[in-house]
């Protein structure tokens, strides 16, 4: 039996970082190897924010923003109603943004600002 959806609740709980990854990494081979649809419940932002297509953010059992991980983390207004906190690196875009409006906002994973970084300082 290979069913078309799966639906995991906070697959990565109790695990360390590495078995974290490794099990995101399988979910992720699911949905590109066998065009599986994999719907993640989960808290925990990185997850989203790397491992994501699409974002459903709950308030009260209702749909409050629903998105990209890209479209869905811009709205840092919309995102702090429902109590869903922001990764750092993200959170430090927002600060950013309030001081350099070029940049590439929201930073999703580290690697994106470091990225964005070295861009610009090229660019002077």
């Amino acid at each position: 039996m290979k069913p078309n959806t799966i639906i995991v609740d906070e697959p990565t709980t109790g695990q360390d970082a590495q078995q974290s990854i490794e099990i995101m990494n399988f979910l992720r081979r699911l949905k590109e190897e066998e065009d599986r649809t994999i719907i993640i419940v989960t808290h925990i932002i990185p997850i989203i924010q790397q491992y994501c297509d699409r974002v459903i953010c709950l308030k009260h059992g209702q749909e409050l923003i629903e998105g990209s991980p890209r479209e869905v983390f811009d709205q840092p207004d919309t995102l702090a109603e429902s109590a869903v906190q922001a990764s750092q690196i993200t959170r430090f875009s927002y600060e950013l943004d309030t001081q350099f409006p070029d940049i590439h906002r929201p930073y999703l994973t580290v690697e994106e600002a470091v990225q964005d970084f070295q861009s610009a300082t090229k660019k002077q």
